[in-house]
């Protein structure tokens, strides 16, 4: 399997038209993408939580649950701007920035809005008191950023738009009661007792402090299936499974509800990927490089197939993992989020490649 994982290292490297030779350090692409990781800021990007804000004022009490986060996933991932960069082959950003972050409102807002309500830089729990953050890199930037005025600075890492900063404060105040960490809270804390040493725990830092803004993700998500089939067979499976669902009792009734969620993100996923077409297109047709007009058409016939449908070669395979991949991220900031074994999923399709080729 080790050989396995250096050959698809290999082919990924392959894929990056690498020109240097041995010695020569990275790649032309490879360089353009460090130099501009090392010199951006990190900042935060309002647009997905201000679409899920949008969608969340118009479903929250009106439908199940289970569609309800659906839903302001969805159309906040609909609406979202694609972003591709100068020199990128495999395309689809979380945010619109280099370095860019979500403030997921949705899941906390209490340390959001300790800052936001007093205009000072906070530490996001107790073990910030106690923890290096550091200051170069984006960090740097972003301290000299705000030291211009064109932005303000969040988290003691992070900047925001000037122009953002009363939209986060709004957006973080509407969940102040409905997010994650406050219904979560009020839950146990009224139950339990025992609730203050739990408190006076984070406190002393006996243990870490909760993570419902980054809650746990130990898990991969299904990429080989994904990928295998296509998000459109799987859609018309689940749409299957519903019409033969017999609808008795609740759990039966969760369990349609949680189907018909499962399709309208995925629907949404396969939008995001043509969408990030559509702007690939657009691209190429205003692109004078014809090298560059031919990689953007190249990712354009990629999105428009894949993930959609199943991959018919390893770039296109890689590039519809990598929706998968940012997709999944998009809904929430999981700790332990991990491609899982990549190489075992990815190997099928570079072998064909190979064997392609080698006729």
């Amino acid at each position: 399997m080790l050989r396995t994982s250096r050959r698809v290292l290999r082919a990924c490297k392959l894929l990056s038209n690498r020109t240097s030779r041995k010695g020569e350090g990275s790649t032309a692409a490879v360089s353009l993408m460090r130099s501009r990781y090392l010199s951006s800021p990190l900042t935060l990007d309002l647009e997905y939580m201000r679409l899920y804000q949008e969608a969340h004022k118009k479903l929250c009490g009106a439908v199940h649950p289970y569609l309800l986060r659906a839903e302001c996933h969805a159309r906040s991932l609909e609406g979202v701007t694609p972003t591709i960069r100068d020199g990128e082959l495999i395309v689809g950003s979380k945010t619109r920035y280099v370095r860019g972050a979500i403030p997921y409102c949705h899941y906390a807002s209490a340390n959001f809005l300790k800052e936001l309500r007093n205009g000072q830089p906070q530490p996001t729990d107790t073990q910030d008191n106690a923890a290096d953050i550091g200051t170069g890199g984006g960090i740097q930037l972003a301290a000299s950023l705000a030291g211009r005025g064109e932005f303000l600075r969040f988290g003691k890492r992070f900047v925001v738009g000037r122009e953002d900063y009363d939209q986060f404060r709004s957006i973080a105040a509407y969940f102040e009661d409905k997010s994650m960490q406050a219904v979560g809270d009020a839950m146990w804390k009224s139950n339990f007792p025992q609730q203050k040493y739990i408190a006076d725990g984070w406190q002393a830092m006996l243990y870490t402090a909760p993570h419902d803004p980054c809650p746990d993700g130990r898990n991969v998500l299904d990429y080989e299936t994904a990928l295998s089939k296509g998000l459109r067979k799987i859609i018309e499976e689940t749409e299957t499974r519903i019409k033969q669902a017999e609808i008795s009792v609740v759990a039966s009734c969760d369990k349609v509800m949680f189907w018909r969620a499962c399709i309208r993100v995925l629907e949404a996923t396969i939008h995001w990927a043509h969408k990030y077409a559509s702007a690939a297109e657009k691209m190429a047709a205003a692109e004078c490089n014809d090298d560059r007009k031919r990689q953007l058409l190249q990712i354009a016939s990629r999105l428009r197939h894949s993930p959609e449908y199943p991959p018919r070669d390893f770039a296109e395979a890689l590039q519809a993992w990598w929706v998968l991949y940012i997709c999944g991220h998009l809904e929430g900031s999981y700790l332990g989020y991990s491609p899982g074994r990549f190489d075992r999923y990815m190997f099928p399709y570079f072998q064909q490649d190979t064997a392609v080729n080698a006729d």
